[in-house]
């Protein structure tokens, strides 16, 4: 007997870092649009005489005796969430990512979701959403060491498509679901092959607006603005305001700091053709997934042309399920 839990990753669509506290209190009214997308962190569990977590990509398994023993660094945030929990007994934990690591996507807070909710079912408790998010929300930022924010950890519990509205109680969840389709049938994700770590960058960014550096300043205000014009345009479906916002959204981060835009990075922005209405990193950039606003009609062509460019490319078909747990008497053939 097992259970198996699911959540999904997301496309931060404008209003990236205005989720990190206190940027949202400094910058009132801000908020974050983001769509979960059809692609999942999965966690498998199952009871075993002692701890084993391993992975279905290049990972090294790693087991361990009692919760006392220390993890390899690749294993850290997955070993925390564990003793945060602490299950009844030891368990076989194997994770299965739909994404490639450091894609820009969320995908280690969807990791801390999806296992925070399975680990909880061994106890025999279900935590409230806002429970969940507020809990991997904390275990992820003691795991690496700075200023994080929620909205990927919001889409990984609720899925769905969203203008995340930061307030002084956290969070005001507003649904954009009429649209979901509408959008989706829009956005062709780009992974250029480079991995990043979205924490460096927006610590720095975090520092220089705290220390009050005008540029910074004015560059996430733009970014404000740009979220909030992005939800009246998906509101009145208007496919080329959607198109500017984003690249208000783009321009803007790109001046935020020079790791945002790496060479690959820039090679997939300056791609110039007729249908692509506009492209912005995912995440904090430096890297990863970018994501491209088209014409959907062209979509399947220039899905080829960036696969014959050398990147990977994919079209998200429909919108992430909001986390779910479910249960096996066997794992046969899953594990």
């Amino acid at each position: 007997m097992g259970w198996i839990g699911e959540a999904p990753v997301r496309v931060d669509l404008a209003g990236g870092t205005l989720d990190i506290w206190p940027i949202y209190a400094i910058l009132p009214d801000s908020l974050t649009v983001n769509v979960a997308i059809d692609r999942y962190q999965r966690v498998t569990t199952e009871p075993s005489p002692r701890w084993v977590l391993e992975s279905e990509s290049d990972l090294p398994t790693w087991t361990a005796e009692t919760l006392a023993a220390e993890p390899p660094e690749a294993w850290k945030l997955v070993w925390r969430v564990v003793r945060s929990v602490v299950p009844p007994h030891p368990l076989r934990i194997r994770i299965v990512s739909e994404v490639p690591s450091g894609s820009g996507l969320g995908g280690s807070s969807a990791l801390t979701v999806a296992l925070l909710g399975t680990l909880a079912r061994w106890k025999g408790t279900t935590v409230p959403r806002p429970s969940l998010v507020r809990q991997a929300y904390f275990l992820e930022t003691q795991s690496i060491q700075v200023p994080t924010g929620l909205q990927d950890h919001l889409a990984a519990v609720y899925g769905g498509l969203h203008a995340w509205r930061w307030t002084w109680q956290g969070w005001d969840r507003y649904s954009l679901a009429p649209a979901r389709d509408w959008v989706l049938a829009r956005l062709l994700l780009v992974y250029v092959g480079e991995s990043r770590f979205s924490g460096r960058n927006n610590w720095e960014v975090f520092q220089r607006l705290i220390e009050g550096e005008a540029p910074v300043r004015r560059a996430m205000e733009t970014i404000r603005r740009a979220a909030q014009a992005l939800v009246e345009a998906i509101e009145r479906r208007d496919d080329g305001a959607c198109a500017r916002a984003i690249r208000q959204e783009m321009d803007a981060r790109g001046s935020l700091h020079p790791a945002i835009v790496t060479p690959a990075v820039a090679d997939v922005l300056a791609w110039r053709d007729p249908a692509i209405g506009a492209a912005k990193v995912c995440g904090a950039g430096g890297g990863g997934c970018i994501v491209l606003w088209v014409d959907p009609e062209a979509r399947p062509r220039l899905e080829a042309e960036a696969q014959a460019r050398g990147w990977t490319a994919w079209h998200p078909r429909t919108s992430g399920h909001p986390f779910r747990v479910m249960f096996f008497p066997t794992f046969s053939g899953l594990l």
